[in-house]
């Protein structure tokens, strides 16, 4: 049987044309050392010229996820993106920024919250994987008020219209303007209905997200081959314990920046890429599962 590549070993050609399955098979390979970066698919460059998704690829994002992606697509086949400009469809994207590109869609339980092109349908599925969208990811905005319910509905919607082979990783990152405690068996029932990758919140980021609660949660995935998604989806701003700035290794500000585990032993860690793709390790690696933060070391992988 052949071996799936560590996504961290590929080239960014390579990179770029992963999709669906043989995405997470690399994901896997890379046993928990893979970085997701969401950005707005058309929000201003942080860089003049430089779009976001390019400078989340230039600082170690492995993958990219476009969010809001209604203000890039005029569906079915126009996209335009500050300082890239109209592109032929998202292969391109993938190609120029060197990295696979996935999209958020979202359920819509109100009906006419959330615009058309993000709303998680089969029509929208099958026109973005017909884009080349490298995978789907289906979660909820602040304030939608979408449930786990409703991501289950979406789920079964989306696996039926784009089939067995697409990536479809699906939860959330918050509560989403309706709190729900976050359970296995919500996570399985996501699973159940075809999801291929769930969303976990990182503890600490949600209220009453907890390490053992988010642990148990990714055994539970885990154990039936599913990935897990580490998230760190909201902001959390406090003063820092002198301890904390002492620390090298605990992770600083990373909002919107997630990072994908296909091993049982739940550790998120993360990997930082240099312009000129020479790739390092982080100095720092975080174990939900109760670790204390360790140094992992700072040579080339």
């Amino acid at each position: 049987m052949a071996v799936s590549p560590r996504i961290f070993d590929l080239p960014r050609a390579n990179l770029a044309m992963l999709a669906g399955r043989a995405l997470e098979d690399c994901v896997r390979a890379s046993e928990g050392r893979t970085m997701v970066s969401e950005v707005f698919a058309a929000a201003p460059g942080l860089i003049d010229g430089v779009h976001n998704a390019e400078l989340m690829a230039s600082h170690g994002a492995d993958i990219i996820v476009l969010n809001l992606v209604e203000g890039a697509w005029s569906p079915p086949s126009t996209w335009s993106f500050p300082s890239l400009g109209r592109m032929a469809d998202l292969r391109e994207l993938a190609a120029t920024i060197g990295r696979p590109v996935g999209v958020n869609l979202e359920p819509d339980p109100s009906g006419g919250r959330i615009p058309p092109q993000r709303r998680a349908t089969a029509a929208n599925a099958v026109a973005l994987r017909d884009a080349g969208t490298a995978l789907f990811v289906l979660t909820a905005n602040p304030g939608t008020g979408a449930s786990y319910a409703d991501l289950v509905e979406v789920t079964k919607d989306l696996r039926d219209a784009v089939g067995g082979n697409a990536a479809i990783w699906v939860g959330k990152m918050h509560h989403a303007g309706r709190p729900e405690r976050l359970t296995p068996e919500a996570l399985l029932a996501v699973v159940d209905a075809g999801a291929s990758g769930v969303l976990v919140p990182i503890p600490g980021t949600v209220p009453g997200v907890t390490r053992e609660l988010a642990t148990a949660a990714t055994e539970a995935v885990h154990e039936r081959g599913v990935l897990v998604l580490g998230t760190i989806g909201t902001r959390r701003k406090e003063r820092r314990k002198p301890w904390r700035r002492a620390s090298p290794w605990w992770p600083r500000k990373s909002a919107s920046t997630h990072t994908t585990s296909a091993m049982p032993a739940t550790t998120a860690s993360a990997t930082r890429t240099c312009c000129t793709r020479t790739r390092w390790r982080c100095a720092w690696s975080r174990s939900i599962s109760g670790g204390d933060p360790v140094a992992a070391g700072t040579e080339p992988r």
